[in-house]
């Protein structure tokens, strides 16, 4: 049921990839993009001073995807029964299952170039004929306007079909938004997705992902820059979802 309906979200997404690459060729620079956000909460200092600017980024992207299990149930209690969980790994590995037979044409924007070398290694050897045509590891820094003005030719150049964006919540759906219009592809906001396929990080066994407990996998994997942002977003969590009912 669950490769059902991420097969399904990757043709959707599909169908925006390919709408952006149309209306690129027809219209050229002005081409319309899109994005794809993993619906993450905040962690409680993010959440006090940027809650409805992100809320209105949330909203205006193509589509918002539960990564987390708690959001997904939630999502059901409160009337969408179809809804499921589904990563950003997940979703990577489904549309590159798909995408030597369509075509499709891939870039990697965020993370450290040893992590997209180790990446994109493994992808071309489980993936035959992925077609990557660029990436782009920018400084953790902000990016002065000149220096975000040539990555987004950079982008724009290689005419992807899809643009993977690793910068991290709330960074990436922060940066998604603001090029809205300007990068020709779909941006997918995809968290720790390259580090994932890198082998930096590993996934948690399939029983505790199916139990809600990939966050704890992850956080014993890397305590001390995980343990405060999930102690501060579990919470908020639980007492806006649970108890307030927000």
């Amino acid at each position: 049921m669950k490769r059902t309906l991420i097969g399904a979200i990757a043709l959707l997404l599909a169908a925006g990839a390919v709408s952006c690459s149309s209306s690129k060729k027809a219209s050229g620079p002005a081409a319309p993009a899109g994005m794809v956000e993993e619906a993450i909460p905040l962690s409680g200092a993010q959440y006090r001073s940027n809650a409805e600017y992100y809320r209105a980024v949330q909203n205006g992207g193509l589509m918002a995807i539960p990564d987390g299990n708690p959001l997904a149930q939630e999502a059901r209690r409160r009337g969408y029964p179809q809804i499921q969980r589904t990563t950003g790994p997940d979703l990577m590995m489904e549309v590159f299952r798909q995408s030597a037979a369509h075509g499709w044409r891939h870039y990697f924007y965020g993370s450290t170039q040893e992590v997209q070398e180790k990446m994109i290694a493994r992808l071309q050897q489980e993936y035959p004929g992925l077609v990557i045509v660029g990436t782009d590891a920018p400084p953790f820094r902000e990016l002065i306007p000149e220096e975000d003005a040539l990555a987004v030719a950079r982008i724009n150049q290689a005419q992807p079909d899809f643009v993977w964006v690793g910068l991290g919540a709330p960074k990436q759906e922060r940066w998604m938004a603001a090029h809205q219009g300007r990068v020709h592809g779909l941006m997918i906001g995809v968290g720790a997705g390259f580090d994932f396929f890198s082998g930096n990080v590993r996934r948690a066994p399939l029983w505790m992902q199916k139990h809600s407990l990939e966050w704890l996998y992850r956080l014993m994997q890397d305590p001390k820059r995980l343990f405060q942002r999930y102690w501060s977003t579990n919470l908020k969590f639980i007492w806006n979802a649970t108890i307030r009912r927000k």
